[in-house]
């Protein structure tokens, strides 16, 4: 263990620790573990700091991770014990973290195309935290809420549902508009072009559909299967090094297509254990995206 003594060293000396010793914890947390795998189906990719490797069971992520995943996969990842997101098919998302003014953070999921589902426990959040979902041309601000978040990279569209609690998005430009439970909000275009938003409601069938079509196991049982194992992780490893050729940018999944959600009728499957939700009021503050 290194040791530093501040003894006979003149007091620029001891600004330069002082400094260091401000400056080194950041650089380590940022390579600590912020969420794990707990679930997946299918094959997804995590990049982290350039290099690409298939994602898998159990695996930790780090701030600044993205996670690709491939067609009919899911993903589920556990973040701090205080809240779930599941990448659905096709989707892109990338893993960041602020610290706040008053000392609380910021968590924002990134999300740049496909959708995800985010699953925040209020009573485990600290005084002050925060979590957001950032798309390219809107941002939704969630606490004690199950929402639904999809980007359509043709379109330019963004798609926040409710499901459970109470959040609110701020279009690009635009005050914040708070929601309530299955509620949806629709946003097109960007701040450079024009934004449009409309306003409207789904089913309670609609929300629950959502619900059940981003739960990897039940999609896992319905294929006759109980769980993923670490060997089948391994060998869907193996797989994609055999049939995708390494350094081809190809293999970079960027989708694009439009999400069929909420199309077809189905019987209603109520989630039991979505936590109780408390009322969220916004900060009037403007989102003005990079």
């Amino acid at each position: 263990m290194l040791r530093l003594s501040l003894k006979n060293h003149t007091p620029g000396m001891c600004s330069l620790v002082l400094s260091l010793s401000l400056i080194i914890p950041g650089l380590v947390s940022s390579q600590q573990s912020v969420g794990v795998v707990t679930a997946l189906k299918g094959q997804a990719q995590l990049t982290r700091e350039g290099d690409q490797n298939v994602l898998r069971f159990r695996d930790n992520l780090v701030l600044r991770d993205t996670i690709d995943t491939r067609a009919r996969a899911l993903a589920r990842i556990l973040f701090g014990g205080k809240s779930t997101v599941t990448v659905r098919e096709l989707s892109r998302l990338k893993v960041h973290e602020e610290l706040l003014p008053s000392g609380a953070s910021r968590s924002i999921h990134d999300l740049s195309s496909g959708s995800i589902l985010v699953n925040v426990l209020h009573k485990l959040l600290s005084p002050g935290d925060e979590i957001h979902i950032r798309t390219p041309n809107a941002i939704a601000g969630i606490r004690g809420t199950t929402i639904f978040a999809q980007y359509n990279v043709a379109l330019a569209q963004s798609i926040f549902i409710l499901i459970e609690g109470s959040a609110f998005v701020i279009p690009a430009g635009r005050p914040p508009i708070s929601l309530t439970p299955l509620a949806r909000i629709t946003i097109e275009g960007s701040a450079a072009t024009g934004i449009q938003v409309r306003q409207d409601t789904v089913t309670q069938a609609d929300a629950d559909k959502i619900v059940e079509e981003s739960d990897p196991g039940l999609a896992l049982k319905k294929e006759g299967r109980q769980n993923i194992t670490e060997g089948e992780a391994e060998q869907a490893v193996k797989d994609i090094g055999a049939t995708e050729p390494k350094n081809d940018q190809s293999t970079i999944i960027s989708p694009t297509r439009e999400s069929s959600v909420l199309t077809a009728p189905i019987t209603p499957v109520i989630s039991t254990d979505l936590p109780k939700q408390d009322h969220y009021s916004p900060k009037q503050e403007y989102y003005s995206p990079k």
